[in-house]
Order: structure tokens, then sequence, then C-alpha cells
């Protein structure tokens, strides 16, 4: 899996909150409801979008009429025809290198760690931060897209590691 080639709110780098991508090519044309897309955005918030292939831009106020972290802002009708794919939207902030942001440690064990007395715990590897991508062509469905984020629950009280990702295949399936 390689990292995403993001704008400077990077989904794919360590600690990031409410970041959305710049437009990225999914690797194949892929035909959803009569329109063929080729561009893709990805939100650290858990969800993504297929970008309207007459547009060079997207705006997530194109499909949500509130701020990117809230679901209940999805909008009946957008203002392009983007396709938005939201395996688990929700306030969510990526996970990052630094034990600070986990609350569920003990203070003690995050001095210990920090001294170097006691490995991290595996979920902080730096090889997963955030939301990255790649395109695998080798598939059995032909090939496919491939999202996948790796996320703190929640903004405000970070407990739980989610671990999730989208998968756009060529064929449809």
């Amino acid at each position: 899996p390689g990292s995403a080639e993001l704008s400077s709110a990077d989904p794919g780098g360590g600690y990031v909150n409410d970041a959305i991508s710049v437009p990225l090519n999914i690797g194949f044309d892929f035909s959803f409801d009569g329109i063929t897309y080729k561009k893709f955005v990805a939100c650290t918030n858990g969800w993504m979008a297929l970008v309207d292939p007459t547009s060079a831009t997207f705006l997530s106020s194109e499909v949500l009429s509130d701020s990117a972290w809230i679901n209940s802002g999805i909008r009946s009708t957008f203002t392009k025809n983007h396709v938005l794919l939201a395996p688990w939207f929700d306030d969510l902030r990526n996970v990052a290198n630094v034990t600070t942001q986990i609350t569920t440690l003990s203070v003690a064990k995050v001095s210990r760690i920090k001294l170097g007395l006691e490995a991290p715990p595996a979920f902080l590897n730096p090889a997963q931060f955030g939301v990255k991508y790649y395109i695998q062509s080798n598939s059995a469905g032909g090939r496919r897209l491939v999202v996948r984020w790796n996320s703190l629950s929640d903004f405000s009280t970070p407990g739980t590691v989610l671990r999730f990702e989208a998968l756009v295949y060529e064929n449809g399936k």
C-alpha cells in the first residue's frame, strides 16, 4: 500500500483532523448509474466521494450541508454528480505516533513508552497512519481501488482504533 498524493491537509499523514484530499485518480474508468468516474477524494472522517467527471474540483459543500465531520449533513440531492461512499462517517481523526492522543493509556505507561522502557502499542505503527489508497490490478475481479482508514474512534475522547476500508471494483461488483 502506498500513501496518497494529497493536499497540505494530508489525510495520509500523521495526526490530521477533518482533512479532505485533492481529487485523485481511481486508476481505471468506473461506471456508476450511467456516469464514468475517473477521480475520487478521501476524508479523514471515514468517507470518500467519486468526483463528478465534468468537474476539476471537489468541495464538501457539494455533498454536505454542514461540516465534513457531521454525517447528519448529507444532502438529499447533490449539486454535482458526485457519489458519496461512507463506510464509517463520524468525527474521526488519524492515528499518529504519539501516545498522548490515546486516552486509554495510563500516565505511567505513557511515561515508560516515552523513556523507551516499554514498546509503544502496535496500533501506533507509522506505516499505517491516516488514510491510504492503492490500486490493485491482480485481484480476482479485475482492477480495484482500495481506500483504507486507520483512525481513532472519536475526536474528543479517542479510545478505539478503527481500521476499515472501501473497495471500488472496475467491473462494478
